[in-house]
């Protein structure tokens, strides 16, 4: 697993890439919705289909925005986009 930090156009971006077995390209669409396992979820059996999902709720709340990518058999990426604050 990586995980970085930089700035990207007035945002903070926290990108976590892991190199696991990867979303399948017809479940990528649904990963954010509560509950949803999708094909991998229904092999491994310790999925519970919250994370991402609460993971675009808090970042909603906050303003901020989340975007994943996956390919099966490379790995995930999910990058957050956070709004800086000015102190």
């Amino acid at each position: 697993m990586v995980v970085a930090a930089y700035t990207k156009e007035n945002r903070a971006v926290l990108e976590i890439i892991d190199h696991g077995i990867g979303i399948p390209k017809q479940d990528i669409r649904r990963v954010f919705e509560p509950f949803f396992t999708g094909k991998h979820g229904r092999e491994y059996r310790e999925s519970t289909g919250m994370g991402l999902y609460l993971v675009k709720e808090i970042c909603k709340r906050l303003d901020h925005q989340v975007e994943l990518e996956s390919q099966v058999g490379t790995g995930t990426t999910v990058r957050l986009y956070l709004q800086m604050v000015e102190v």
